[in-house]
């Protein structure tokens, strides 16, 4: 009984999560935001979240437990001799390496890493790295008590030209059940201009 009583609620909540989405652009993409989120200011993003380098743009769930993160950066690899082809290839050459150091790098950040989607694809001219992970990072809180902080991340990194764009869906690991959905149908829905 049970079972199905907690079954019941996962269905309600996760209709209940979202279904309405906004379209927003990032110069060239645009990812849907789901309406009942709202985009954090600077301040926010300094004092609740702890960014120090501000993305592009973040919004969040009204409880501020689910948040997605667009980050812009431009290449720093010298390019600038390259046709826009050449560059496409160069590009294209190098995302199996620069998954490898973007996997390393999430295995430096967290202290245990378990992905459930890991591929680099091409759409058109992008060339696209999804990494979608549970993550543990444990550390001390300030009575030097151990915690762990456990969490569900879906990123998407599109590389185009000069660009990467990063989209960062992250939600507590116990949400994630009513939330994958979510981070599904905004990750497969991110439009390429």
């Amino acid at each position: 009984m049970k079972k199905y009583i907690y079954t019941a609620i996962a269905i309600l909540s996760m209709s209940f999560v979202m279904t309405d989405y906004t379209k927003k652009d990032f110069k060239k993409i645009s990812i849907k935001i789901p309406k009942k989120f709202h985009q954090l200011n600077d301040n926010d993003m300094v004092t609740r979240f702890g960014i120090v380098s501000l993305p592009e743009a973040m919004y969040a769930s009204t409880d501020n437990r689910v948040s997605i993160t667009i980050v812009v950066k431009k290449d720093t690899l010298d390019r600038d001799g390259l046709t826009k082809l050449k560059l496409q290839e160069e590009i294209k050459k190098d995302i199996n390496v620069e998954k490898s150091f973007k996997r390393s790098s999430l295995y430096h950040e967290f202290s245990k890493v378990n992905f459930i989607t890991d591929t680099v694809y091409t759409n058109g001219k992008y060339e696209i790295i999804d990494l979608e992970f549970d993550s543990v990072l444990e550390g001390e809180d300030k009575k030097g008590q151990e915690i762990a902080s456990h969490s569900y991340n879906y990123i998407k990194y599109v590389y185009y030209k000069k660009y990467t764009y990063i989209i960062n869906f992250a939600c507590p690991v116990d949400l994630r059940a009513t939330w994958k959905p979510v981070a599904n149908e905004i990750m497969d829905n991110v439009s390429y201009k």
